[in-house]
């Protein structure tokens, strides 16, 4: 798309910026950006291997990442609380009862629902029974989710349980990308990927062998093995390319960015997101 990458004809060298597609099957990113820098890209000084930065699809950050940590956050919060609640109730029984320990209650919910492990309670306030079950099963909801690495059902479960509307899920979701971590970088569109938003992962640096690095569709075709490749697709912008590396060297920096990119940014967060929402359904369903 113009303002944010360039095309490379094959001939060209490989630089800093060259945006990959990548072909591994052993994890979900599916494109990256080289971030060796140019001189040592040009006077051979890389070794065997260049570093790129993997980028992932919205849907892919989503679900793999945000919502794998705010899930993640839900369940703390409603192991702390039902561990409280439960102790409180038991020392009616016992003042001297010991205070269950997180794995200890998470192996009881892998055995007994929320419902039968409340029952082992005298608890008459029907309040009290209801936020425990809550918390226990926002608990269950999490160990499924690691169980089947599939967070975002998990998080979409857990926001249906505390009664939140699509308006409100749908400004849950925006917010995984308007107020992300300095570790991620927003891309609304890069060369050879029909979705609507891609992450930059700034903390997964990774190595790829020269060799396994392509300058188009057809070399790849002809020589790769196996193991991951790279093929050269596209080129970010030097303001982009700068920012990138830039915010990599250090992650509470920030160069400027063209207004124009800014606003492509904030107009693609909505499609990527009612995009995002719509694929999620789906697998829900």
């Amino acid at each position: 798309m113009p303002g944010m990458y360039e095309h490379v004809l094959p001939a060209e060298q490989f630089c800093q910026g060259d945006i990959l597609q990548i072909f591994d099957d052993r994890n979900f990113a599916h494109h990256g950006v080289v971030v060796t820098a140019d001189c040592d890209l040009a006077q051979n000084k890389f070794g065997d291997h260049i570093s790129y930065l993997p980028i992932v699809s919205v849907e892919s950050y989503i679900d793999r990442i945000w919502a794998r940590s705010e899930l993640e956050k839900q369940a703390s919060l409603s192991i702390k609380n039902s561990i409280n609640a439960l102790r409180d109730a038991d020392r009616v029984r016992d003042p001297n009862v010991l205070t269950l320990h997180p794995d200890e209650l998470i192996d009881w919910l892998e055995k007994k629902s929320p419902d039968q492990i409340v029952s082992n309670f005298q608890i008459r306030n029907k309040q009290k029974i209801n936020n425990i079950i809550s918390d226990l099963e926002i608990v269950s909801i999490n160990q499924l989710a690691i169980k089947n690495s599939k967070y975002i059902k998990g998080l979409l479960s857990v926001w249906e349980l505390s009664g939140l509307d699509d308006k409100k899920v749908l400004a849950k979701l925006k917010s995984a990308l308007t107020v992300m971590r300095q570790e991620f970088f927003y891309v609304p569109t890069i060369p050879e990927s029909a979705g609507i938003g891609h992450i930059v992962l700034l903390r997964d640096l990774r190595p790829i062998h020269h060799a396994a690095l392509h300058t188009s569709q057809v070399d790849f075709r002809l020589t790769h093995g196996e193991g991951v490749h790279g093929v050269r697709v596209g080129r970010f912008l030097p303001y982009l390319k700068y920012s990138v590396v830039q915010r990599l060297a250090n992650l509470f920096a920030r160069i400027g960015l063209e207004n124009d990119f800014e606003d492509e940014c904030e107009a693609s967060i909505d499609f990527a997101i009612e995009g995002a929402m719509e694929a999620f359904r789906e697998v829900s369903n």
